[in-house]
């Protein structure tokens, strides 16, 4: 009950409270901003909400606009001010977010909105993150704030949705409380050691890339391989032969050849970790993507590859004008349906199917 209609109503009765007694301090710590950083006070970005959905987040500014010889705004750490540093390390500067908590863009407790740019980079458990709003602050914030490195944070941010309770909500905001007043866990210096995820997981992740027909045959063996695999896994009783699926691969050169079908392989250090296969579709006067197959050598899983292929589609997609990617997945594969859903496809049909006794 809490989950589905408390933690909203919570919300929204604490941050038109906390708006109205903040009022004067709010007033101050803009004219403060005003004076000493000049305009705009107020910082908005672009941030993923529920579901993925992007919304911008509200803050005092921080930050000068010093730019360097060539009109570049200079490195975040040469503009952060001291009068910046300490907003941040009171957290004053987080004070405009509660309009976004009474719009409904943030929850005051879940985990915290990252950068837009971080999207690809999660992995398909990581990405549950977006299943409840994000809140100013979360279990990551009470247990090292910004100290922490990428993989505990991340990982207290699924913990929070599966512990998620009034009781989990109400020790969170004490704790926070405490940790401001005691600036524990700020780091506002310049040896701040995390990096951004995307440099981080983007040196682990090389590159994805879209493959033509020669590329196709240069890795046709892993592709068959990995064609094996999932058949061999997912249809074990199925009239698929394993020879069907060097055909398959073989078959590939010729669709990409006739443009019908999108090949995306994913790299790490060189080395060919999946690919990505799906094909134009007609539904009526629409155009869709269909994706046929996404399959990763057992190394690469839960590393961010699948998520960062599916965001190449979705790139090719909006570039060539597709309404949208479609696909089919049985019931019974419940990690892929999670980890679809997850990413934001919505099921269309429901497939059943009753055996008889003859």
């Amino acid at each position: 009950m809490y989950r589905k209609f408390g933690k909203r109503l919570f919300d929204i009765v604490f941050s038109f409270f906390g708006l109205l007694f903040l009022s004067p301090t709010i007033l101050v710590m803009a004219l403060l901003v005003r004076i000493k950083l000049g305009a705009p006070v107020i910082f908005c970005q672009e941030r993923p909400g529920l579901k993925g959905r992007i919304f911008k987040l509200y803050k005092f500014r921080s930050m000068s606009n010093q730019k360097d010889k060539n009109g570049q705004l200079l490195p975040d750490i040469e503009r952060l001010t001291s009068f910046g540093k300490v907003l941040r390390a009171a957290s004053l500067d987080e004070l405009p977010a509660l309009l976004n908590v009474l719009k409904g863009d943030v929850s005051l407790v879940g985990p915290r909105p990252l950068l837009v740019k971080y999207l690809p980079y999660y992995t398909a458990e990581e990405s549950r993150r977006h299943n409840v709003r994000p809140g100013i602050t979360g279990l990551a914030q009470i247990n090292g704030r910004n100290i922490l490195n990428w993989d505990t944070r991340l990982a207290l941010d699924t913990q929070y949705i599966d512990e998620l309770s009034f009781m989990l909500d109400a020790k969170i905001i004490a704790q926070t409380a405490l940790k401001v007043l005691r600036r524990d866990g700020v780091v506002v210096r310049d040896d701040n050691p995390m990096q951004d995820l995307n440099i981080e997981r983007g040196e682990q992740m090389k590159c994805i890339a879209r493959l033509m027909a020669d590329d196709c045959l240069k890795y046709r063996d892993d592709i068959e391989v990995l064609l094996q695999e999932v058949y061999a896994i997912n249809l074990p009783a199925s009239n698929m032969s394993m020879d069907r699926c060097g055909q398959m691969a073989a078959e590939l050169v010729d669709y990409l050849n006739n443009d019908s079908a999108v090949l995306f392989g994913a790299f790490e250090n060189g080395d060919f970790a999946g690919f990505l296969w799906a094909y134009p579709r007609n539904i009526g006067s629409e155009r869709r993507l269909h994706l046929n197959h996404i399959i990763l050598k057992s190394q690469y899983r839960k590393k961010s590859f699948g998520n960062a292929l599916l965001r190449e589609l979705e790139n090719y997609a909006v570039n060539n004008e597709f309404a949208g990617i479609e696909l089919l997945c049985t019931i019974s594969n419940i990690d892929a349906m999670r980890f679809y859903e997850r990413d934001g496809f919505v099921a269309e049909r429901t497939q059943f199917f009753k055996k008889v006794e003859h």
